[in-house]
């Protein structure tokens, strides 16, 4: 059902490599308006002003756009799995669910659904988050200190160990 929504998941890694190399870009704009602050200039510079106002605005506009692109399909698919569910309920036998009355079981079955939701928008706008910063952070940070990618490591070790982990335990949860 994934592959329907490819054009909204395309638009949120637009929108996360967007929002990543503008969030980038803050520090940078920052030491250059501390640098001119510092050079005993005292008046306000409105373009490193308007800048900084640029970039947050970018910052608010493109990160809430990812969100929306990324949680809108899986908004979508709920609506799908919520009639899906319902007509397997439908052909299924009655005594299967009999123990449960009807409130209770759509309210199970609206917290499951509600839980699917939640995992797909959150996951997979985590995992851009963590791709897209990577390959938008690396190359800065890299080419600012090269030294600093040390400090990287223990992150990439603890997320490899983290992925390994939770990929070899997931057969023991439901």
């Amino acid at each position: 059902q994934m592959w329907r929504y490819k054009w909204h998941y395309a638009g949120a890694l637009v929108s996360l490599v967007i929002t990543h190399y503008v969030q980038s870009q803050v520090p940078y704009s920052a030491k250059f308006f501390v640098e001119h602050m510092s050079n005993g200039d005292q008046h306000v510079s409105w373009p490193l002003i308007l800048r900084f106002l640029f970039l947050v605005a970018g910052i608010i506009i493109f990160r809430t756009t990812s969100r929306y692109y990324f949680f809108l399909p899986a908004r979508l698919i709920q609506r799908g799995m919520r009639a899906d569910f319902i007509k397997l309920l439908e052909t299924s036998h009655p005594a299967r669910y009999q123990k449960y009355s009807d409130g209770q079981l759509m309210q199970l079955l609206s917290s499951d659904i509600d839980q699917i939701r939640a995992f797909l928008g959150f996951a997979l706008l985590n995992l851009g988050n963590i791709v897209v910063a990577m390959l938008v952070l690396l190359p800065q940070i890299y080419f600012f200190d090269h030294s600093l990618m040390f400090s990287l490591a223990p992150i990439l070790v603890c997320f490899c160990l983290y992925f390994f982990i939770v990929s070899n335990t997931s057969v023991l949860f439901k």
